[in-house]
């Protein structure tokens, strides 16, 4: 067969960049691209570490705070979430965030993470009677943290900025609370919002 008469021919798939075998050899095209992801972090109580996760793949890729790194990809469309975000930390536009990556292109991608102060908040379980509750639990928001605490002691979780209901929970059945349940705190930058419970348990 004459080979230079099937390249003449098939010139225009040659061109197009599909691997034809012309005489002995085959052209190999890349089908990746790269992705150049970032992550541009402001405000105050900064995070600075990150995880990121392509489509479906467990695997987590760390990333830091204003640095820039190149993840090498197949072309198509691609969801990148980025992950190990601090509860003080927001981030901005879509996440996950849908990318079309191009072969053989470089395709910029930035996240924008916006941070504020952290607060406290101190609440303390006050029990009394007999055969006493030996734990609780307190959730904030709904669950949004939830803690562990025992009876006639408090806990100081640090706490992004913002208004929270703290509900008591896991009373123990002969043990009642005697205070307002849920309570209101409003958690304040480098401060301490305090609240309490009172529970009076009986015999069993």
């Amino acid at each position: 067969m004459d080979w230079r008469r099937v390249c003449v021919g098939l010139a225009v798939a040659c061109s197009a960049g599909i691997a034809v075998a012309c005489g002995s050899s085959a052209t190999a095209v890349s089908t990746s691209g790269t992705v150049r992801l970032s992550v541009a972090v402001s405000g105050e109580g900064r995070d600075t570490a990150f995880f990121l996760n392509f489509d479906s793949d467990t695997t987590a890729y760390r990333i830091y705070a204003d640095s820039v790194q190149n993840y090498a990809t197949q072309e198509g469309t691609h969801e990148i979430t980025l992950g190990d975000v601090a509860d003080n930390c927001s981030v901005g536009g879509d996440n996950p965030r849908l990318v079309q990556v191009v072969a053989g292109e470089e395709t910029d991608v930035t996240f924008a993470v916006t941070c504020s102060a952290n607060g406290y908040a101190r609440v303390t379980i006050v029990t009394t009677g007999v055969d006493l509750d030996d734990i609780y639990t307190l959730d904030f928001n709904g669950g949004f943290r939830s803690l562990l605490v025992g009876p006639n002691q408090f806990v100081r979780p640090s706490l992004p900025v913002g208004p929270y209901v703290v509900q008591l929970g896991d009373v123990a059945a002969n043990c009642s609370v005697q205070s307002e349940n849920p309570i209101s705190l409003n958690v304040s930058a480098d401060s301490i919002a305090t609240g309490s419970f009172g529970v009076v348990c009986v015999a069993k």
